[in-house]
């Protein structure tokens, strides 16, 4: 059996979500991937991560329910993918560490893919179990540049300010990304194998956006302050589309291998004791995409680097709509859970 997992590499959002098994249910996918599969098949797992601490319990939980599922334990392969620009000396450290799950499992072994995964990233036919953890909302580009101050094309508040070309060329983009990575992981299946993948959404529900327009007014008051330029704020574009049930559904209907078993939203009420908790929780996603955009003064200069935290600890400290408590003591993120699996191929006699 071989297993792929990739997820976003933010270690504090994976702390929250890891234990709660709130958004990926690892134990129906596996148990239902595994049922099929003889004992004695060895299986690979790969996971997308950065530095490798994030994805340790997560490896270790998908290890024992497929023990649980085999009279005799088969061999696995691990192999961690991610981007190429990102720090696998970090990740084969961590590997190594008391904390890994190779010193305790003789039969477990590890490497590493560095590419994109809108790319094909193993032969074909060689995974069991696909798990994309909190990833694909992020695109493989912008689609088209956005107006004025709107920095995210779901903000609620600020999306009429888009053309119906611009909202369009976004959805199109996000559809056509969704499609090339779910027909890459199609041909990467095995036949019944399962496909486990979770994202970033848009429930539909304005509860769940609202930390966008909080980062968006934190962003305007930099430039207010004179610490950002107008110009850097109108290039700003965050590369991540925030997909509804419709839209999944839509791109799933384009790879006709994969067969769509369940869906669902799970929201994430987020809680935080210190406002610099929150802060620190999303400006660690967010904050690489919006310097890009950035002057290289801008980038280098810590006063903008302060000041961007400091913005955020101050929108972050109000009270938000009909809240009562300020916004970092509770706010919600929506996340979508899916489970596929790969059709099985037509044999010709």
């Amino acid at each position: 059996m071989c297993i792929s997992l990739l997820y976003d590499n933010t270690s504090l959002l994976l702390e929250l979500l890891v234990p709660r098994g709130k958004v990926l249910d690892v134990r129906r996918t596996v148990t239902s991937s595994a049922s099929i599969i003889p004992s004695e098949v060895g299986d690979t797992i790969l996971f997308h991560n950065t530095q490798g601490r994030n994805s340790l319990r997560l490896i270790h939980q998908v290890l024992a329910h497929l023990d649980a599922n085999f009279t005799s334990a088969p061999e696995y392969l691990v192999l961690h993918e991610d981007q190429p620009t990102n720090d696998f000396a970090s990740l084969l450290d961590t590997l190594n560490s008391p904390e890994s799950y190779i010193h305790s499992r003789p039969n477990v072994y590890t490497g590493v893919i560095s590419k994109s995964f809108y790319e094909r990233l193993v032969p074909s036919a060689s995974i069991d179990i696909f798990v994309s953890y909190i990833s694909t909302h992020w695109l493989s580009k912008v689609p088209t540049p956005l107006p004025g101050s709107l920095v995210f094309i779901n903000d609620p508040d600020c999306k009429a300010n888009a053309s119906p070309e611009v909202v369009d060329a976004w959805r199109k983009g996000a559809h056509g990304d969704l499609v090339t990575f779910l027909r890459h992981r199609a041909t990467e299946l095995v036949d019944n194998g399962s496909l486990c993948l979770t994202l970033v959404s848009d429930d539909e529900k304005k509860l769940s956006l609202e930390y966008i327009g909080v980062v968006t007014r934190s962003l305007e008051d930099m430039v207010a302050s004179g610490l950002l330029s107008s110009g850097s704020l109108a290039r700003m574009a965050m590369s991540f589309y925030l997909r509804t049930t419709e839209e999944f559904l839509a791109a799933a209907a384009d790879v006709p291998e994969l067969e769509v078993h369940e869906y669902q939203h799970v929201p994430l009420n987020c809680r935080f004791d210190t406002v610099s908790g929150a802060v620190n929780f999303l400006s660690s996603m967010m904050k690489p995409c919006l310097e890009s955009s950035m002057t290289e003064e801008e980038k280098a200069d810590p006063r903008v680097r302060d000041g961007f935290i400091e913005c955020m600890t101050n929108q972050f400290g109000k009270v938000v709509g009909d809240r009562t408590t300020p916004f970092y003591q509770d706010f919600t993120i929506s996340y979508f859970y899916a489970h596929l699996s790969r059709r099985p191929r037509q044999t010709h006699p």
